[in-house]
């Protein structure tokens, strides 16, 4: 019975270690990103590309839909509120982004492509992000449970 115990306590402890080092791994890898001023290029819905283009925006709206996250939060600007939040890194590349809170100005004009509401909810329903080359993505569903990936650049 005492070594079933010490296997045990010493299986846990091992099984500890690995998570907190991929756990540390995750958190060394999103500091890559963080702090830096990312925005939104595209938007892809169940694998497939929508019309969001940002090459394609209006002069007006190039500025918006943006993140930026530091050490406490995630903010940026949407169309054309700007927004932050709390956020939960966790292993494997989980965040989670908490409650949002947003400036309310009335938009007199919205980009086609994307509406604000829309970008705030993709950002709210995020679990999970990715970083290549000069891209992040953002992992998260949309109101209908569909897989949406917002793919920013620097």
């Amino acid at each position: 019975m005492k070594k079933f115990f010490i296997i045990f306590l010493l299986a846990g402890l091992i099984f500890s270690c690995a998570s907190t080092g991929k756990n540390a791994d995750s958190i060394a890898d999103f500091t890559l990103i963080s702090g830096q001023d990312w925005k939104l290029t595209e938007v892809r819905i169940n694998g497939i590309r929508t019309e969001f283009n940002r090459d394609n925006m209006d002069v007006g709206f190039r500025e918006f839909f943006t993140v930026k996250f530091d050490d406490e939060n995630v903010g940026g600007r949407g169309a054309p509120n700007t927004y932050s939040a709390p956020y939960i890194l966790m292993s494997n590349q989980e965040v989670h982004i908490l409650p949002m809170r947003s400036t309310l100005m009335a938009a007199l004009r919205e980009p086609d492509e994307l509406k604000e509401h829309d970008f705030f909810t993709y950002l709210q329903n995020t679990y999970a992000w990715e970083a290549t080359g000069r891209n992040l993505t953002l992992l998260a569903k949309n109101d209908e449970g569909r897989e949406v990936k917002l793919i920013f650049s620097k």
